[in-house]
């Protein structure tokens, strides 16, 4: 088939205006221009499918719950961070009553 042939119409409906009949623009309606017939899955391709949909959607989890845990640690990190500030002023604070200066 070359790259001019797909706009082409059918053999017969080419034969027939050649014969002197009238012909319509409707001509390609019902007729079939693919050149590939639909494909379908092996069945043997079917369980790797499923499996690799599977461990995809595995990983997504493993990856959500990553993403969990280091919300979950930078928020710790704040709380953290907050404590041992709160114990520097403590400290200051008991410092200045054990001492206090006149």
């Amino acid at each position: 088939m070359t790259a001019s042939s797909w706009s082409e119409r059918p053999q017969k409906d080419r034969d027939s205006d050649q014969a002197g009949s009238a012909h319509t623009d409707s001509s390609w309606i019902g007729v079939d221009v693919s050149t590939t017939r639909s494909r379908q899955i092996p069945p043997a391709l079917i369980p790797l499918l499923a499996i690799t949909l599977a461990v995809s959607l595995a990983i997504a989890a493993l990856r959500i719950d990553l993403i969990r845990a280091r919300y979950a640690m930078s928020s710790v990190l704040a709380e953290e961070e907050a404590l041992l500030e709160e114990r520097r002023k403590l400290v200051v604070r008991r410092r200045q009553l054990r001492d206090p200066v006149e």
